[in-house]
């Protein structure tokens, strides 16, 4: 694992994902230093005046904080890599984006796993999962539209011996809250 920890005058950055490279793991290594990239674009170029403008300062600076986990099958391992970012405003928001590998390192996508057509069945098992789990507090248009099925929707994704998991990102099956 790559961990590091940095600061600038307005912003902190405390990262951990997976050593990588452009020819070893290429899209983690490709997902992390874009994600550095954009987020140092914007805050280390931030004036003083900017920050006054901005309330930043104190307790109040920009933050990026990288986390992993690691799922695992007999045939698999999958870094599951948490981008939390607060640019301002009420809250964060927390990216996630998974790679998952063979034993070999070879990156295994969905069509792997699945036989196609397979993206309507999971599609509408998890639009039944959530009308069933959120019952009165789902919210059918944000469902519906997170879970159409496309590859973009079911893009983060683990698996262990027994399952499959897919994550959602904020917003993209019901509100923040």
């Amino acid at each position: 694992m790559v961990t590091e920890k940095s600061s600038g005058k307005y912003y902190t950055m405390d990262l951990s994902y997976p050593q990588s490279s452009s020819t070893q793991y290429s899209e983690i290594y490709n997902y992390a230093s874009s994600t550095i990239s954009d987020f140092l674009s914007q805050a280390e170029n931030i004036s003083d005046s900017d920050a006054a403008v901005m309330g930043l300062g104190g307790d109040r600076i920009y933050n990026l904080t990288i986390t992993t986990r690691i799922a695992t099958s007999t045939q698999t391992v999958t870094y599951i890599i948490e981008a939390y970012t607060f640019m301002g405003g009420a809250h964060g928001n927390t990216a996630v984006a998974t790679f998952t590998y063979d034993k070999a390192g070879k990156l295994v996508t969905l069509d792997d796993v699945f036989s196609a057509p397979y993206l309507a069945k999971v599609a509408g098992l998890a639009r039944t999962y959530f009308y069933n789990t959120l019952g009165e507090d789902s919210t059918p248009r944000m469902i519906d539209a997170g879970t159409i099925a496309t590859t973009t929707n079911f893009s983060d994704w683990y698996l262990t011996d027994k399952n499959i998991t897919f994550i959602f990102g904020q917003y993209q099956v019901g509100p923040y809250v």
